[in-house]
């Protein structure tokens, strides 16, 4: 049985350490959003757990920006080309469906949760392709 490398140690651990800040920030998030009248009567409570997802928020974006700096050069090409395809998508058509809904044309709410989608599965199918362009 071979033992892992550093540089693998080291993969590991930055994949760890982002699915954990993306998991209690997307915890957080939900215990900010879903009803907190169900848990507290407070809108002081309410402003906390929207400070605490903040402050969980920032700490997930630099457990990001470390997990692309211990990457090698082409899984961080495809990352970056994934996450600018994900963003340029979500920009181009949130604003066309938010024009359009503006407009009355099309008949339902567009709201971010619609545009989080997008993005996501933009984000994952670009990095699915990606990976499979560069094996």
């Amino acid at each position: 049985m071979n033992s892992k490398t550093s540089w693998q140690q080291q993969q590991c651990q930055s994949n760890r350490s982002l699915a954990l800040w993306t998991g209690l920030w997307v915890l957080s998030l939900a215990l900010a959003t879903f009803d907190p009248s169900y848990l507290w009567a407070s809108s002081a409570l309410s402003i906390v757990s929207v400070v605490i997802n903040i402050i969980l928020g920032v700490a997930m974006i630099i457990a990001n920006k470390r997990h692309l700096g211990n990457q090698d050069e082409l899984q961080r090409k495809v990352q970056l080309e994934a996450m600018s395809l994900a963003l340029g998508i979500s920009v181009v058509l949130g604003l066309a469906a938010t024009t359009l809904q503006q407009q009355g044309v099309i008949g339902f709410q567009f709201d971010i949760s619609h545009l989080m989608l997008l993005l996501g599965v933009t984000y994952i199918v670009a990095l699915l392709l990606g990976m499979r362009k560069y094996q």
